[in-house]
């Protein structure tokens, strides 16, 4: 029971509740459908991360009780798995037909089930031959940092005593409110793994979460192959994965490096930070600098059209029409997106109180870039929206902290 809870709460449910909000800035001509189950994850997980930061603040500002943020998250949560359920209604079809039709990240395309062996294999075995290694020492190999100390023991003392930051975590004893951490729960969404499984926090920390971490970090790396790499062959996208991993096993050259967070504390939410959230804030940025291009060069084709003759070449009305259909496609696109990016700015600031700072300072510099890329100022307005989340808890954190 405790595997099929955590396949539901950890797999199923991100999957269901992200693939409409990933889909919503997909291209039909856009490659790369073999992932998109992966982008949807990603995101459906980040979602989670946003509701999260935001329900439970209030609860741990007034001293409320664990168990009624966790009865509140999950009845929200269930209800926007239903909520899904009209945009899923939509895009069940089209997923369906481009899911069938991807190509595949195999390089040269899907490998047929035969006895002899085919140096195309070569690249994707070695990935996941690393990536079962890395998840191999992340359970079994990992020494415990002093973090530990602190963030697990939150996570413990939230689920086995029923309050939140009411403890002190290295004594048991009755502790004040630090608001640098309450304003980061991310031990509170541990423990709440811990409960919807079940299991102990430390074992969930260690062993369930710390593999997921991993995995879900060379997701995004996948991800981001797959958009500087567009509409290059197969295997280039798994030469930079399996870079990527030899940067990962060699990079622990310090405590604190991105490469030691990754492998050595993939549960804690400086982790999850800098190998998930800062990666898929780059990613989404890419997402949306390729779309406002595209946006760009529609709007000139559509005053190009708009000058033609009747007895032109296009024709006048349907170029309109066109550009029309163009235009709404790229608007749910970009809200999308804008969606996402105002999510991922929420979970940066769940997984640590820095990350308010460094979320929104990525994002402003990434649509100051797209501004100057496109010539057009129009996509800093949503883009200082998304950002809204980074100055409303950063601003309690100058203020009253």
């Amino acid at each position: 029971m405790r595997v099929l809870a955590g396949i539901f709460w950890l797999g199923v449910l991100p999957l269901w509740l992200g693939c409409p909000l990933a889909w919503s800035w997909r291209r039909p001509e856009k490659g790369g459908w073999g992932i998109f189950p992966l982008e949807g994850w990603l995101s459906g997980q980040i979602l989670l991360w946003a509701i999260f930061q935001w329900l439970s603040l209030p609860y741990i500002w007034r001293g409320k009780a664990f168990g009624d943020l966790i009865q509140i998250y999950n009845g929200i949560i269930l209800l926007a798995a239903l909520a899904a359920l009209w945009p899923w209604s939509h895009i069940r079809s089209a997923v369906l037909k481009r899911w069938r039709q991807r190509p595949g990240l195999w390089p040269g395309g899907r490998p047929q089930l035969c006895l002899a062996w085919d140096s195309r294999l070569l690249l994707p075995l070695a990935v996941c031959l690393l990536f079962a290694l890395q998840i191999y020492m992340s359970i079994f190999w990992v020494y415990q940092d002093g973090d530990d100390a602190f963030f697990v023991a939150v996570s413990a003392i939230a689920q086995e005593s029923n309050t939140m930051y009411a403890k002190l975590p290295y004594t048991g004893g009755t502790g004040i409110l630090d608001l640098r951490h309450g304003l980061a729960p991310f031990p509170l969404w541990v423990a709440w793994v811990a409960k919807v499984l079940d299991v102990p926090a430390a074992l969930a920390a260690h062993s369930v979460l710390a593999p997921l971490g991993i995995a879900a970090a060379y997701g995004v790396y996948a991800l981001l192959a797959g958009c500087l790499l567009e509409g290059e062959e197969a295997w280039k996208r798994w030469l930079f994965l399996l870079l990527i991993q030899c940067f990962v096993l060699f990079g622990d050259v310090s405590p604190y490096t991105v490469e030691n967070f990754l492998l050595a504390r993939s549960r804690q939410g400086k982790a999850a930070l800098g190998s998930l959230v800062i990666p898929l804030v780059f990613f989404a940025l890419l997402q949306l600098g390729g779309l406002w291009r595209q946006g760009s060069g529609s709007l000139r084709r559509g005053k190009k059209n708009a000058g033609a003759t009747e007895g032109g070449a296009i024709h006048a009305g349907d170029a309109r029409a066109r550009d029309a259909e163009a235009w709404e496609a790229l608007a749910k696109a970009w809200a999308g997106l804008w969606i996402f990016l105002f999510c991922l700015v929420s979970a940066a600031c769940l997984c640590t109180t820095l990350g308010a700072f460094l979320a929104a300072a990525l994002v402003g510099a990434g649509g100051l870039l797209i501004a100057l890329w496109t010539r057009r100022w129009l996509p800093l307005l949503p883009l200082a929206l998304c950002c809204a989340p980074a100055a409303f808890f950063g601003s309690i954190y100058v203020f009253f902290g």
